[in-house]
């Protein structure tokens, strides 16, 4: 499948129906199902005894192994009604490859999505965007905190990292796992599981029809197939006044994988990451041909420059703190969320301020307050830097096109907006902690 800058919107949605739905529905089909006794309920659903066997096995497999290396095609089969009666051919097609490596690395591929984990950071690649994304990383990887926002997880990443977790918690879609039956494929012998899911946010009430393939040698996935051809027939017919509008000949979708090999050793250069020419570290992806507005459009952009004299008299320039990571947080007394956020900003830069990191709290509560807000810092012990704004055109906030309180910037050491977080909740914390250590890692 193609990615390109211009079909950035239309290819997320596709990958986020299509393998998003195969990695989630399959996957942790085989990875998590293992632990469930069979014939459980699984929220409304039952997998049989036959096929928790073959799950059983395919687990094991999966758990038992050092290095794993595939080659994978995925295949999506959209035929829809023509005006002329004959079907017309929306298919696509993609392949790539997935490499591993315990206890942490990782080199995937799909189409220009690449994702590469060299054991101390992950990065992610989208050279038509000019774009990747880097997050340090753990022992072993959490792919849930890792990748949220990515486009196609690594395909069977979750069967080898997975533990014995609770089924109903992590696998909460599937509706039936039932009949096995042998089945060949390309030569080798095999058993085809046929079931069904229900997926979330798929806008189409009911099941799809789900089927695996296990190869009888190894245990391992070697096809994950979903058709959804019925269900978005069904749900077509519930439209009284155009029951026939939306349906489709075919709707389905299929991931195959071939080449496998396992426990061989993978060089390390497998494992090295390399920015594509031109490619810059940024916090999220974004679609060039829709672009943001307010202070995220400044995203991936050189961080306008500003001069200003501290709360304590000092001179301050944004520019002369290029090589460290700035933190620019608009804030005011009387703002809740302004209030609860302050500590959370000066234990980082208790943390950090020696490590590269600069915390500079910009005031919007105007310059006639400057008393009680030296009162408020002083009630809270805040001894980060602080500037307060002007009330008129020539303001800092003006600069970042910004009303909204709080809102915080993240300025990356070649002095570009990394990020811009709008409001304050508790999870921000962490997933701010997240991007400087990534933005120092990468000076």
């Amino acid at each position: 499948m193609r990615r390109t800058t211009r079909s950035f919107g239309r290819s997320l949605l596709l990958t986020s129906l299509t393998v998003g739905v195969l990695v989630v529905c399959g996957v942790m089909a085989l990875a998590q199902l293992a632990a469930t006794p069979a014939a459980e309920s699984v929220q409304g659903g039952t997998v049989s005894p036959e096929a928790a066997a073959v799950i059983d096995c395919a687990l094991a497999a999966y758990r038992a192994l050092n290095t794993y290396q595939d080659k994978f095609t995925f295949e999506l089969t959209l035929l829809v009604p023509g005006p002329d009666g004959v079907p017309v051919d929306l298919s696509e097609r993609s392949s790539g490859f997935l490499l591993f490596a315990r206890p942490n690395k990782l080199s995937f591929r799909d189409g220009d999505v690449q994702i590469i984990g060299d054991g101390q950071r992950l990065f992610t690649q989208i050279p038509p965007l000019g774009q990747y994304t880097a997050v340090p990383v753990g022992q072993p990887l959490d792919l849930d905190r890792l990748l949220p926002q990515i486009i196609a997880t690594p395909l069977l990443m979750k069967a080898m990292l997975s533990t014995d977790q609770d089924v109903q918690q992590l696998f909460p879609v599937i509706q039936q796992l039932s009949s096995v039956h042998p089945e060949q494929r390309e030569g080798r012998d095999g058993h085809r599981v046929d079931g069904s899911v229900v997926v979330p946010n798929f806008r189409i009430e009911g099941p799809l029809a789900m089927s695996l393939w296990f190869d009888a040698e190894t245990g391992l996935l070697g096809q994950l197939v979903i058709d959804a051809t019925e269900a978005i027939n069904r749900a077509a017919e519930q439209n009284p006044q155009q029951p026939d509008q939306g349906k489709v000949t075919t709707a389905r979708f299929a991931l195959s994988f071939s080449d496998v090999v396992i426990d061989e050793p993978i060089d390390d250069e497998a494992f090295a990451f390399q920015p594509a020419d031109g490619a810059r570290l940024v916090s999220r992806f974004t679609d060039p041909h829709q672009p943001m507005t307010g202070p995220a459009s400044l995203i991936g952009r050189p961080a306008p420059d500003f001069t200003a004299t501290t709360l304590d008299g000092k001179p301050f320039t944004l520019s002369s703190l290029r090589g460290r990571v700035v933190i620019i947080d608009f804030w005011a007394t009387w703002c809740p969320p302004c209030v609860m956020a302050i500590p959370k900003l000066q234990a980082l830069h208790e943390q950090y301020e020696s490590k590269g990191v600069t915390v500079v709290g910009v005031n919007r509560d105007g310059l006639s307050e400057a008393s009680a807000v030296r009162q408020f810092l002083r009630q809270h012990n805040v001894t980060f830097t602080q500037i307060i704004d002007r009330d008129d055109a020539s303001s800092i906030a003006a600069k970042y096109s910004g009303d909204a309180l709080p809102t915080t910037i993240i300025v990356a050491p070649d002095g570009r907006v990394y990020d811009v977080h709008e409001g304050y909740g508790t999870e921000l914390d962490a997933i701010m902690i997240r991007q400087v250590e990534t933005l120092l890692a990468d000076r």
